[in-house]
């Protein structure tokens, strides 16, 4: 199981890497130290509360999901969730940051 700080660094990468590809991006969430992630999303985190939806600075019906699965090994019912969410939003992209590994039935085919 990841620890906090774990995914705190993880989130953070996520943030600068969204930042380049010129996404909007909140102060609170580029700045954010350690002991306010843990705050925010507890300690231990709760994984449902990191999602991330951003819009390009220069688009803003150009939309962007990051999701954190709360299962360390990512298996087709996540997937769906995440593209019912996707759908309801009018997001047509999406990043998965997965712990482990993603089941070989989810790696098959499209599920959205």
């Amino acid at each position: 199981m990841t620890n906090s700080s774990q995914l705190f660094r993880v989130r953070k990468t996520v943030i600068k890497m969204l930042i380049n590809r010129k996404y909007l991006i909140s102060p609170s969430d580029k700045n954010i130290t350690l002991e306010e992630f843990h705050e925010r999303f507890g300690n231990p985190v709760n994984k449902t509360l990191l999602t991330i939806l951003v819009t390009k600075v220069d688009d803003p019906t150009d939309k962007l999901f990051v999701f954190f699965p709360v299962d360390e090994k990512l298996g087709v019912q996540p997937i769906k969730k995440y593209c019912i969410h996707m759908n309801q939003e009018q997001v047509k992209r999406a990043i998965i940051v997965v712990e482990d590994k993603i089941s070989p039935f989810a790696k098959q085919g499209k599920l959205c």
